[in-house]
């Protein structure tokens, strides 16, 4: 893989087992692109694995967030509209840009 991120596109309605899976794929290491709701455009979060460090620091401060799988990327990017970054188990996600 390298330094090279692959980009997933996911609809609203996708479930997160689909990202799991793919993002399973490509090592965690990935841009996952929505399209916006009434806009041209796309948000994106960015994926990626999760130092075993942060990992501790996120159990410490409660910042690990149980994602389910059969919860939509709509749903879940609007969570992370407002936490901007996540530990999601052993993957992190930031939120990039938004609408």
């Amino acid at each position: 893989m390298g330094n090279s991120l692959t980009v997933i596109p996911a609809l609203p309605e996708d479930r997160m087992s689909y990202v799991f899976g793919r993002l399973r794929t490509f090592e965690n290491r990935a841009v996952v692109a929505m399209p916006c709701d009434n806009e041209d455009g796309y948000e994106f979060g960015l994926f990626w694995p999760a130092t075993a460090e942060r990992v501790v620091v996120a159990e410490e401060d409660d910042t690990i967030t149980m994602v389910h799988e059969e919860s939509t990327v709509e749903m879940f990017f609007e969570y992370l509209q407002t936490a901007h970054t996540i530990v999601i188990e052993k993957v992190a996600a930031r939120f990039l840009c938004g609408a």
